[in-house]
């Protein structure tokens, strides 16, 4: 009965040291868009003036952070 224990091993060890396990499928990759300050208001502008606000952003995904679209309020 000693073949039981060594085909569990076997068996263990492929489980644990099969790379495709563990690796996340590209359906499971998917980018997380963050920004720390998502509004902004701007004080009283005249007309005409040009007035500027950085907005940072970061992509806390696995996939690439692809921006379509940004509409202003």
């Amino acid at each position: 009965m000693k073949i039981k224990p060594f085909i569990l091993f076997v068996l263990g060890a492929v489980l644990f040291l099969s790379p495709n396990l563990y690796a996340q499928s590209e359906s499971e990759q998917n980018p997380v868009i963050s920004v720390a300050q998502p509004h902004y208001k701007f004080d009283l502008v005249l007309e005409g003036d040009e007035v500027a606000h950085d907005f940072v952003v970061q992509n806390k995904g696995n996939a690439d952070l692809r921006i379509s679209r940004v509409h202003t309020g």
